[in-house]
């Protein structure tokens, strides 16, 4: 039989009303696992990777699951409820309004509601993409949060002599305080390097609530689990550094970072400075050796990696998006120095490592393209939405 006829066999099997719906069920979900299988392996080798690690400690700090799923869920419901309240919900009705409609302009919204949100294809891409990003995040949650307990902090001296090997006998926060050094830069900066979490949860969202399966979705995704597995995971407890903010409190001599440290909580006397409050709790969780602790890992930056991530991307969108999340890349290189999370050696490792990924998930969503599995999802896909 031809790859024609057998995708027709396997989409004309599915009819979205209820009845049909509910017996084709098992179908589709075999069509969807068969095309994410690679995407679900990568997830299972964190899982196992993260297993083997904590297998010797006899109280590993692990996420609790139901939290990580619904924090998760609502990482992305919430986000979306804003955008159909205040931007679909207002552009619909004044849309409707200029047409001049028939009948009652809230039964019309509610069916673009249905046809838009409730898309079969998106709600299956959806559920999907949760499920593999929930075992995905629980093992490089669980994993960042016991490499201390099976590779204490031993590599930031060593990081922080090689920064200023590199940058010529000075320590980088040193060269960038003529510029950054001033309370308001420092408050603006501060309010953009927490930007990164929404930029990163908004590429999430773009990519779990699309009704299609885009080469660059597979590309994003794959290239970050690898990332992840390569710098959040092998090389992070390889080489196990806490990082500038926390190298007095590992009682390292001569600190080169109390001038920076002091600067920043004098700022944040004037300007609230989040990352202090943050950097306090991320340490007060790890010396209480608290259960769902987030963890501590500066080498390699995982911020860093994926704001370059994101960069990439963003090429491959447009260019004036793709210009503009570079400077985002900056911003978050530069601040992740400045405000004393990491060494500028754990940002060009994180960036060097996220571009070598981005090149490998290349191929690897090339090879995707070519799998009938994935053609086979792309027909029912196009079927379940119309």
């Amino acid at each position: 039989m031809s790859m024609t006829a057998m995708e027709g066999r396997d989409v004309r099997a599915v009819n979205w009303r209820l009845p049909s719906a509910l017996r084709g069920l098992p179908r589709i979900l075999r069509i969807a696992l068969a095309a994410h299988w690679p995407m679900i392996a990568l997830s299972g080798l964190f899982i196992l990777g993260e297993m083997v690690m904590t297998w010797p400690l006899e109280a590993p700090r692990a996420a609790p699951v139901t939290g990580l799923a619904a924090g998760l869920l609502g990482l992305f419901m919430v986000p979306l409820f804003v955008f159909i309240a205040f931007v679909f919900t207002p552009l619909k009705l004044i849309s409707h309004a200029r047409a001049g409609l028939e009948g009652s302009v809230l039964k019309q919204l509610a069916r673009d509601i249905r046809k838009t949100f409730l898309n079969p294809a998106r709600l299956l891409n959806f559920a999907i993409f949760l499920a593999i990003m929930l075992m995905f995040e629980k093992a490089a949650l669980d994993f960042k949060a016991n490499i201390p307990a099976v590779h204490p902090f031993s590599w930031d001296e060593r990081l922080m002599r090689l920064d200023r090997w590199l940058h010529l006998g000075s320590d980088p926060w040193q060269l960038l305080h003529p510029l950054m050094g001033h309370p308001p830069v420092t408050f603006a900066v501060n309010l953009a390097y927490n930007l990164w979490f929404f930029f990163l949860i908004g590429s999430w969202l773009v990519i779990a609530t699309s009704a299609r399966h885009s080469h660059l979705k597979m590309r994003f995704m794959s290239a970050f689990m690898l990332t992840w597995l390569a710098a959040g995971g092998i090389m992070a407890l390889a080489f196990s550094s806490a990082g500038p903010v926390y190298y007095a409190r590992l009682g390292l001599p001569g600190d080169p970072f109390e001038p920076l440290m002091a600067y920043l909580h004098g700022v944040n006397a004037r300007f609230p400075i989040w990352a202090l409050q943050t950097q306090d709790m991320l340490w007060t969780q790890y010396v209480n050796a608290k259960a769902g602790f987030i963890g501590i890992s500066a080498f390699p930056s995982m911020h860093n990696a994926v704001a370059a991530l994101l960069a990439l991307a963003a090429w491959k969108v447009s260019r004036p998006l793709g210009a503009a999340m570079t400077l985002f890349a900056l911003m978050i290189l530069t601040g992740s120095v400045h405000l004393g999370w990491h060494y500028a050696v754990d940002g060009y490792a994180g960036i060097l490592i996220a571009v070598v990924c981005w090149r490998l998930a290349g191929g690897f969503a090339d090879w995707m393209e070519r799998r009938g599995e994935t053609r086979r999802y792309r027909a029912l896909l196009r079927r379940i939405s119309s």
